[in-house]
């Protein structure tokens, strides 16, 4: 199994090649910046699992996309993730600096007979809903 990481490039990005070169990774695991959304389709498609271990994602919108393919999905146990997807059967959580629960989170996914997931009803986050509770939030605030 590969393993591909996705995302804007940041100060660690360096850190993070030499550990593969070091441990004679780099052909198991790829790293892209920002890439287009065909690429992208392509990497959800032939996933195994969709792994967030952000400690700053604000928002749930992260894992709305990997919803959308079906794909179980190893999350870190953030506030604003766990109370909008608050079903255990849709996210693995795992506290996002303890690498024995990232480990033992993916294990279970990858070990499960049962790999997929329950449909998620996404209309809640379709961009007019999104707008209204936006609209909302600033109508208080003013």
């Amino acid at each position: 199994m590969d393993l591909v990481l996705v995302g804007k490039e940041d100060v660690s990005y360096h850190e993070i090649r030499s550990i593969v070169i070091s441990l004679g990774l780099q052909n198991r695991v790829h790293i892209y910046n920002m890439i287009d959304e065909e690429t992208m389709h392509a990497l959800y498609t032939h996933a195994s699992l969709y792994i967030l271990s952000s400690l700053y994602e604000g928002s749930e919108q992260a894992i709305i996309e990997p919803l959308v393919y079906n794909l179980p999905i190893a999350s870190a146990s953030l506030p604003s993730l766990t109370t909008a997807l608050e079903k255990d059967t849709l996210v693995t959580w795992f506290r996002p600096m303890s690498v024995p629960d990232i480990t033992d989170a993916c294990k279970r996914i990858l070990t499960s007979d049962i790999r997929t997931y329950a449909s998620v009803d996404l209309s809640e986050y379709s961009p007019s809903v999104i707008c209204a509770k936006l609209l909302e939030v600033f109508t208080l605030c003013a």
